[in-house]
């Protein structure tokens, strides 16, 4: 959690490199603070050894790459939050203090496409070296294991989004609660599914 909390700072500010959006930082940092918040208060509990099996290059390739993907699917659900509210804004015609703080629609709409568009690559990649790293040690590409299908899951419904907003021309409302809804999802994939179900990724987390 605290690596998320750090990539989301890293992803942040290699955006800023790119193109400023207005007022951004705070939403993030609030993010960043809430996930570092949750994890001083979880089980302090030391994990458990790491068996020799499992250790090997493609472990930090496959876990770093999969939380720079969540990561830049963070920023895309924040953009969608921020353009939300500034619908909102436009539609009750409230042009106050908030409104002004804000970005326009048409830059919050092509930074929620930029952390799509980064970020479906990344965990494909993740994905990727997580089958390698799953071959090496146990002879098998894919063991069908709880977070291998959530993230399975995961990975088709960015996929449909980012289909839909290249061919369809997914924009607006729409896509910033798709982009929001499937953050929640993938947030269980990666720490909700690791609690509740008993397997390597959650046994070793």
């Amino acid at each position: 959690m605290s690596f998320f909390a750090w990539g989301l700072g890293a992803c942040y500010l290699s955006l800023r490199l790119r193109a400023e959006v207005k007022n951004l930082g705070p939403f993030v940092c609030l993010l960043a603070f809430l996930v570092m918040l949750t994890a001083a208060f979880v089980s302090r509990a030391p994990a458990a050894e790491i068996p020799d099996s499992l250790r090997s290059l493609w472990l930090p390739a496959h876990a770093s790459l999969s939380l720079l993907a969540y990561d830049c699917f963070a920023l895309g659900a924040v953009g969608g939050l921020m353009y939300l509210l500034q619908e909102r804004n436009i539609k009750r015609k409230h042009f106050g203090i908030l409104y002004s703080r804000l970005p326009d629609l048409e830059t919050l709409d092509r930074l929620s496409l930029h952390c799509l568009s980064v970020g479906f690559p990344l965990l494909t990649l993740g994905m990727i070296t997580g089958s390698l790293w799953a071959w090496r040690a146990f002879g098998s590409y894919w063991r069908w294991n709880a977070t291998e299908v959530w993230t399975l899951a995961v990975w088709l419904i960015y996929a449909a989004l980012f289909h839909q907003r290249l061919t369809v021309g997914w924009r607006g409302r729409r896509a910033a609660w798709f982009a929001i809804g499937a953050l929640a999802l993938a947030l269980f994939a990666f720490w909700g599914v690791t609690a509740f179900f008993s397997g390597y990724h959650g046994n070793f987390s």
